[in-house]
């Protein structure tokens, strides 16, 4: 055959599966156009006039990252389909003459047509879009630039090796595939591992179990320390029980439905239970891909929409007042009035200087200890959080003693305790705050204390607010007699603090102006000797807005980016297996219609298989979720956020919006369906 027909044959066959290639080449565009945007937003340098810049390039490197995997992932996936379908025409090249070397010629042919279709495509709308995307970026961070326009020569290169790569891999997969078989497999490829497969209890209770597993992980975690160590391993058996449940325990449910007469023997159960049942274990592949995904979709939109919404509060829970001044002092001899005078006064003749007042003060000492907690008992330990053992991360809390003066001093209160009782505040420790059910405490070594009550606020918890590990506020009536009896055990480190927290009557950059000179003071080696002081630092709230509003716009801007890869993708499978099925189920509908069946029960028998195998994924990805909203509200707390009304509101509309979008995508696939099938 002379060597300028394989480029005919290999266009002329991708016209004529049009109905296959478009959509694959399609989503092959998008995957470069985002990869390119992303290249282009870390590489271009227009990013680095950002506060947060590198917190905002590593999180759009971990979104370039992701794509890179998945795209590896899902193109495999997806060429399967396509393969499926194409196996019978090579089969039929073969018979008229074509040898393996042929069809090789012109598979190489349509890779390097798709290839050269898709990367062209991709790079010119990312070129164009590279901009707008960026525009987008800065409107999130609510940041003003200057833009001009630019094409990343680095980003063009990376992505053409990249994705080169990915379609040379792919070509050798079909490659692989086509000298693999004969030429009579070829030609009944389609109808290849159409045998009912027998449903194995094994699989589906191993699959149950791992869902299970997965689920008891997420709700049984403890904090967000757990959060961060656990959820990915919950993540990954609910993933695996997925697969497992889907794929075999698809199969027993149409067994058990058989077995229903009373269900099973109606005409478009009888039918649509009996398709399902004739090809469910690779269904079951696609659906619970379906089904992940979904979950993925879902997870990154309520959490990412949640945090850019919440950002304020996030940023209030990390700096409850305008100024947040901590100093660590050397020694438990440090923590006494005539200190905590000297060092107010001093931060007070700062603002004084610059012509402010100090407004709203909260100002304390408190010793600061970590210990592990075995219901109401703290047994206190030296290590630290980088120390401990996998195992011990659920029982490891910060423990933090405050005055029963101070508290009542900065929060107007007018409590009392008698020197065996204590008043307790827990945070970050959601669903085992003490469940406010314990009337005792024991610190080990020093006695049992009477639990006089649960404190259900505390006037700062700033530093606190960002820590992996629960926290217990611990307000007793003289702190300094019971670390000294504690100070007995030599496996013990406590860490004594100054807090103080104030808000200015000035505008936002007096106050920035003035948090600089207070930490210019604080380093002032005199006093940091009269004060015992061996650590400083003065934040500033509207210092830190622009740091933590980047976080949160790149967490929101990445999230937006990955559902929009998601959602796409979830489309194509769900598209491909329409069309797939379709064209495997043609021949069993076209000889029930020469039985006499009508249109309207096919489309009845269509619309009963088609809702029971797709709205599957969707109700089992929002059972998912459900299970992962506890642990999904500890990981939250890590970026200081705990406004657990905003995160229930984003995650409802989440689903809603999200199961509007899979209804309307289910209705225009099956219509597709329903013209092949009929």
């Amino acid at each position: 055959m002379p060597i300028n027909y394989y480029p005919k044959l290999a266009f002329d066959s991708i016209k004529k599966n049009k109905q296959l290639y478009i959509p694959y080449i399609i989503t092959c565009i998008l995957m470069i156009t985002i990869y390119y945007i992303i290249s282009f937003l870390i590489n271009s340098g227009s990013l680095s006039y950002l506060p947060g810049y590198t917190v905002l390039t590593s999180m759009l490197g971990l979104g370039s990252f992701i794509i890179v995997i998945f795209s590896i992932i899902f193109l495999f996936y997806t060429n399967s389909f396509l393969m499926k379908r194409r196996k019978k025409e090579f089969g039929l090249y073969s018979i008229l003459g074509l040898n393996k070397v042929n069809i090789t010629l012109i598979l190489f042919w349509e890779s390097l047509i798709i290839a050269f279709i898709s990367l062209f495509t991709g790079i010119i709308l990312g070129i164009l879009f590279s901009k707008l995307f960026e525009l987008g970026l800065y409107n999130i961070l609510s940041t003003d630039i200057n833009l001009t326009f630019s094409i990343s020569i680095e980003s063009i290169i990376s992505t053409i090796g990249f994705y080169g790569l990915v379609f040379l891999l792919l070509f050798f997969k079909m490659w692989i595939q086509i000298n693999s078989l004969r030429i009579s497999q070829l030609i009944s490829s389609e109808n290849t591992g159409e045998k009912p497969p027998k449903g194995n209890w094994i699989l589906a209770v191993l699959g149950i179990l791992c869902l299970g597993i997965g689920y008891y992980i997420a709700l049984t975690l403890k904090s967000p320390l757990d959060a961060l160590v656990f959820f990915f391993i919950a993540a990954l058996f609910v993933i695996f029980g997925t697969y497992l449940l889907l794929i075999s325990g698809s199969v027993l449910l149409c067994r058990l439905l058989k077995k229903n007469k009373k269900y099973y023997y109606k005409l478009n159960h009888f039918i649509s239970v009996s398709s399902m049942a004739y090809r469910m274990k690779r269904n079951g592949a696609g659906l619970a891909s379906i089904c992940i995904l979904s979950t993925m979709v879902l997870v990154i939109l309520c959490t990412t929409v949640c945090l850019y919404i919440g950002a304020e509060d996030a940023l209030n829970t990390r700096y409850p007042k305008q100024i947040n001044i901590t100093l660590d002092l050397d020694s438990l001899n440090d923590l006494n009035q005539e200190n905590f005078n000297f060092i107010n006064n001093y931060i007070l003749d700062i603002v004084h200087r610059e012509s402010a007042e100090v407004l709203d003060r909260a100002s304390y000492f408190e010793a600061e200890s970590y210990a592990f907690r075995d219901e109401n008992t703290l047994t206190f330990d030296n290590r630290t959080l980088e120390s401990i053992n996998g195992n011990e991360v659920s029982s490891f809390v910060n423990v933090n003693f405050i005055s029963l003066s101070d508290y009542n001093q900065y929060t107007r209160s007018k409590l009392e305790l008698n020197n065996n009782e204590i008043y307790l505040f827990t945070l970050n420790d959601t669903g085992r705050d003490f469940n406010r059910e314990f009337k005792t405490i024991t610190l080990k070594g020093l006695g049992t204390f009477n639990v006089k009550g649960y404190l259900d606020n505390m006037f700062n918890t700033s530093d606190e607010a960002v820590m992996m590990v629960p926290t217990i506020f611990i307000v007793v009536k003289n702190p300094e007699s019971i670390i000294n009896n504690l100070n007995g055990n030599s496996l013990l480190n406590f860490y004594y603090k100054y807090e103080s927290n104030f808000n200015l009557g000035v505008d936002k950059d007096k106050q920035q102006q003035i948090n600089e000179k207070i930490n210019e003071a604080l380093d002032n080696p005199d006093f940091r000797t009269q004060a015992g002081i061996t650590y400083s630092m003065s934040e500033s709230r509207e210092a830190n807005r622009e740091d933590v509003l980047v976080i949160y716009g790149g967490l929101f801007y990445l999230g937006f980016i990955l559902s929009i890869i998601f959602i796409f993708a979830t489309v194509l499978i769900i598209y491909y297996k329409q069309i797939s099925e379709g064209f495997e189920d043609q021949s069993r509908f076209k000889t029930m219609i020469n039985i006499g069946l009508s249109n309207k029960q096919i489309k009845k028998t269509i619309n009963s298989q088609l809702l029971t195998i797709f709205f599957l994924p969707l109700g089992l990805s929002i059972l998912n979720l459900a299970f992962a909203y506890p642990a999904i509200k500890k990981l939250l707390l890590a970026f200081n956020f705990n406004n657990s009304k905003l995160f229930l509101i984003t995650t409802i509309c989440s689903i809603l919006i999200f199961s509007l979008f899979y209804g309307v995508v289910y209705k225009l696939t099956s219509n597709e369906y329903y013209k092949i099938v009929t």
